[in-house]
């Protein structure tokens, strides 16, 4: 579960800072398609590591339950949540 949620930390970073000050909701989440597409990929391959039993092996992981994933997801969504919290606090004293 811990390195699911790394790398959804991660790629939740990637999102949300690809402004220092606006919004992605404002800039539009699927305006970047060669970054949605690493996105879509990164997440392909993490479950991959996740769900097959060759990688289970060689990463010494093994398959998340939907209740772990639930949690995974929320967890890691927390880096996006706190990047676009703290850019709504720089738009508000901004003004």
């Amino acid at each position: 579960m811990t390195f699911t949620v790394l790398c959804f930390s991660q790629l939740g970073n990637a999102i949300a800072i690809r402004s220092h000050r606006v919004s992605v909701f404002s800039i539009g989440p699927f305006s970047n398609k060669p970054m949605l597409g690493a996105i879509l990929l990164t997440v392909a391959l993490q479950f991959m590591i996740i769900y097959t039993p060759f990688f289970n092996n060689l990463f010494s992981t093994k398959p998340l339950t939907l209740a772990e994933l639930s949690i995974t997801i929320a967890v890691s969504s927390l880096t996006f949540w706190v990047v676009e919290l703290e850019k709504l606090i720089r738009r508000v004293r901004g003004k």
